[in-house]
């Protein structure tokens, strides 16, 4: 079963942006969007616990995992050798379904992190972020960069976690998730 969480009056001042959310329930996946330095990454850090608000509260989830581009890899091994690192179940139904699927992750698993093309590493990340268990999942923009059969496949992997409230921060609106807007740092 979903939890929720709930922002009640957060204020984040950062020089001259001041990222404000009256109210903010979330109990189903959701897009936030917005223009480039609307707030978007910051409210996903602040979701996350890696930044605290002037003023307000956050209630949330005691299962989240927050993911960018920097997801710690080694740069010297190989897709695979990363994913054996970090004990990925390469017998997962997942992990399957990646490699049956997406030629970009059966091409990555043989290719140094350092050498990878950014699809090719974002792909590796993001099945690697999938393959966690967790309640609630912070992406930051997770489909850019990728190409249109690869974002179709990850949305589709999104959907399919019924038990899971995805939070994704993103310039692409049309995945199919509610959407919320950052303007000028409030939610609209």
């Amino acid at each position: 079963m979903k939890g929720e969480i709930l922002l009640e009056g957060i204020k984040k001042s950062f020089g001259d942006f001041c990222l404000e959310v009256d109210h903010l329930s979330i109990t189903e996946n959701i897009v936030i969007s917005g223009h480039n330095g609307s707030g978007k990454s910051t409210l996903l850090k602040i979701l996350a616990g890696f930044i605290s608000p002037d003023i307000g509260s956050v209630k949330d989830l005691d299962s989240i995992l927050f993911n960018n581009d920097d997801i710690g890899f080694f740069h010297h091994l190989t897709g695979l050798e990363n994913l054996q690192f970090f004990n990925v179940d390469q017998n997962s139904l997942l992990f399957r379904k990646f490699l049956d699927e997406l030629p970009v992750f059966r091409a990555a698993l043989d290719i140094r992190y350092e050498e990878m093309s950014h699809g090719m590493a974002k792909v590796i990340g993001l099945f690697l972020v999938l393959a966690q268990e967790r309640e609630v999942y912070l992406l930051d923009e997770p489909l850019s960069g990728l190409d249109e059969k690869t974002r179709s496949f990850l949305i589709r992997e999104f959907e399919g976690q019924q038990d899971k409230i995805f939070v994704i921060a993103e310039h692409i609106a049309n995945i199919g998730f509610e959407m919320i807007e950052l303007s000028k740092g409030r939610v609209c």
